[in-house]
């Protein structure tokens, strides 16, 4: 998880992107929380810097096209061995459950390896209920799109 005031990105070519490179507002004293907290059911990793890929910069650029929202990027390793187990994907999402200060929004998925990024998903919104609202294959990056809603319980 980032734990830092400010996220940059994209570290690719802004042509290739269309998206030009930037801070992103974050919040180390919240990320902190978030954490430890997180920290009393599953174990977590945390980045003071994180420099932002298409991976998490083309959905920000949708979310938060004025960069206006702070960021709080969680990462779920679902490429490359050794993989998150599935068990722990699923602690995670549902650790997020616990917390009462604002909430936490996590958008994610890029298809195939990614299902652990899904599978957290599903353990963060366990009690609620959800529609899928497009799946794209993208076979030549070896990755598809979703688009999801869910209602997190109140």
């Amino acid at each position: 998880m980032g734990m830092a005031d400010y996220y940059e990105g994209p570290i690719e070519d802004e042509n290739w992107l269309s998206i030009r490179h930037g801070r992103f507002p974050g919040s180390a004293k919240l990320s902190k929380h978030l954490i430890t907290e997180e920290m009393q059911s599953v174990d977590v990793t945390y980045a003071e810097e994180w420099k932002f890929d298409h991976g998490i910069i083309v959905p920000l650029h949708f979310l938060t096209p004025a960069w206006e929202l702070t960021i709080i990027p969680a990462n779920i390793n679902c490429q490359g061995p050794p993989l998150t187990p599935l068990h722990c994907a699923w602690a995670f999402g549902e650790a997020l459950l616990a917390y009462t200060d604002g909430g936490i929004y996590q958008e994610a998925g890029q298809g195939g390896f990614e299902i652990r990024t899904m599978i957290a998903i599903s353990g963060l919104c366990a009690r609620s209920k959800g529609e899928i609202w497009c799946y794209q294959p993208i076979p030549i990056f070896a990755v598809g799109c979703t688009i999801g809603v869910m209602s997190l319980p109140t």
